[in-house]
């Protein structure tokens, strides 16, 4: 809202006495009879003498008030003509007004700087002979089709400046209306060159992304095929010369490569799964699944290892579990991860495996619990060894061994489940490591 400034009082008894002087020079011709002779309330006030005055007075106070309430008008009028031409000129973006056939009749300042070109080039159809060639026929067309529709104009579109550089405008443009008449069009012209500069830049950069993800993916594909079998190959002939009757010093170097056999196809195997599972490419297929019996033949598995660290496997449920409805996979993949990690962590003690129903608000859970009395974990660590690649520290890496992606594979795979992994101890107490799965459809 703009703040006007008051005729002041100089100017208005100026105005008044001008009025008052031309009433009594020219209005001298009037005769008396145009007016009542009979005297009005405040003419019977004066004496009879001073009627006339009073009565040309009056007429003079009444024009001189109309001829100053049209100047007030017409100069109001003016101050905004002058504001909406001062906001045209210093308008970050081009501005254009056509007539209701679409020919420009005005552009402003900015117009001209954005199109490189006098204002006289741009008027009546002049701005679409700068309108790149490719570009050219699309714009004189959907310009032409939006006229004679009478609705609303964008395009994004290609100009050509004086050097013939061609960059990018935005055009947006509103049929104008007076009443139901229309009066054209009032729209803006903006530079939006840089902008698809980046845009460009952006798409060239997601594609070679896209084309390397493409690229990683088939390569995995490719080798968990071509690198599991040889493994495998050398698994089964490792197997093959123990059961030779080979001397002492030769079953120790089947047992090593026995060992190096099984850690390099579990490495390779954990990258596949944590992979997969990052890029969303495993759907979990419910079934019913006995939870009881899942773990119970994952620790038959598991016993030969913790004998030979003399760690004891416990597993506590209770004898009426409710059959769950999950994915096998995911799942086994999670207890096998949390186990995995409970024997390779713990030197003594114990491994206790817990499974339980509960309920709450109507909702029946089973909750794993695998619990450890290994070296344990700082509570402020917790969230770092959820990441890709993580240790606790560079002794721990070099003490076990590892890629580190137990615990983001177990992340991802519950997510997957609708569930997550809720860890808990101290350094040198141990580990608690639980995870709840909800059954669905069923109600305690």
């Amino acid at each position: 809202m703009h703040n006007y400034r008051p005729v002041s009082l100089q100017k208005t008894l100026l105005i008044y006495l001008a009025g008052l002087s031309f009433v009594f020079l020219v209005d001298a011709t009037f005769d008396f009879l145009f007016f009542d002779t009979s005297p009005t309330f405040l003419s019977s006030l004066l004496p009879p003498a001073y009627h006339e005055y009073f009565m040309r007075l009056t007429i003079g106070l009444i024009s001189v008030s109309f001829v100053l309430l049209v100047l007030l008008f017409t100069q109001k009028e003016r101050r905004n003509a002058r504001y909406e031409a001062h906001l045209f000129h210093i308008s970050p973006v081009g501005i254009f007004q056509s007539n209701p056939e679409g020919q420009l009749t005005y552009v402003n300042s900015r117009w001209t700087q954005i199109m490189g070109h006098d204002a006289a080039d741009s008027l009546g159809a002049g701005w679409l002979d700068h309108v790149f060639p490719d570009d050219q026929e699309q714009v004189k067309t959907l310009w032409a089709k939006t006229v004679a529709e009478k609705r609303p104009f964008m395009a994004e579109f290609r100009l050509i400046r004086p050097n013939q550089q061609a960059y990018w405008v935005c055009c947006k443009a509103e049929p104008h209306f007076d009443g139901k008449i229309q009066l054209g069009y009032l729209g803006f012209l903006s530079d939006i060159d840089a902008l698809k500069s980046k845009e460009q830049s952006l798409e060239l950069t997601t594609y070679k992304l896209q084309t390397a993800l493409n690229a990683k993916t088939e390569f995995l594909r490719i080798m968990e095929h071509e690198f599991r079998s040889p493994l495998n190959g050398i698994y089964g002939s490792v197997q093959v010369l123990k059961d030779l009757s080979p001397s002492p010093e030769q079953i120790k170097f089947f047992d090593l490569l026995e060992k190096s056999t099984l850690s390099l196809s579990k490495v390779f195997t954990d990258i596949v799964a944590y992979q997969r599972l990052r890029d969303n490419r495993i759907q979990p297929e419910w079934e019913d699944i006995k939870p009881e019996a899942m773990v119970n033949d994952l620790l038959q598995v598991y016993q030969p290892l913790a004998e030979q660290k003399s760690i004891q496997l416990e597993f506590e449920h209770p004898p009426n579990l409710t059959t769950l409805q999950s994915d096998s996979v995911l799942l086994e993949l999670v207890l096998v991860s949390l186990l995995s990690n409970a024997i390779k962590f713990t030197e003594k003690g114990k491994i206790l495996v817990k499974i339980t129903d509960w309920a709450e608000n109507n909702r029946l859970f089973t909750r794993f619990l695998v619990e450890d009395t290994g070296i344990g974990i700082a509570q402020d660590k917790v969230k770092e060894m959820m990441g890709p690649f993580s240790q606790m520290d560079q002794s721990t890496s070099r003490s076990y061994e590892g890629l580190g992606l137990g615990l983001s594979i177990v992340e991802h795979s519950l997510k997957a489940l609708g569930s997550k992994l809720n860890v808990s101890g101290s350094l040198g107490e141990g580990t608690s490591c639980s995870f709840d799965i909800q059954h669905v459809g069923l109600t305690p």
